[in-house]
């Protein structure tokens, strides 16, 4: 491994630290079985800014969805205000 893919990794592993002193990150499907909709709509969601969506590379360059467990109520519902503070900042 060089220089660049060991800064790389050490990068990676400090987002998903952050990520996970917030409360973690739940995958597409979780959110879509918690909100009771199809991973097609939580993606619509993420690419609407009515939910922040971080990718997270895995050993490869693919990335994968992964939205920030802090901006649930409970584990059914979206904070109110998440939406439109999303669309103020875009």
């Amino acid at each position: 491994m060089n220089a660049l893919d060991k800064a790389h990794a050490r990068g990676i592993r400090l987002i998903v630290n952050m990520l996970n002193a917030e409360g973690g990150c739940l995958s597409v499907q979780e959110v879509a079985e918690m909100l009771g909709c199809s991973r097609t709509h939580v993606n619509k969601m993420v690419k609407g800014n009515k939910l922040i969506g971080v990718f997270v590379s895995v050993e490869s360059s693919v990335g994968i969805l992964m939205i920030p467990g802090w901006q649930f109520r409970g584990n059914c519902e979206i904070y109110p205000g998440i939406p439109e503070i999303l669309e103020i900042l875009k």
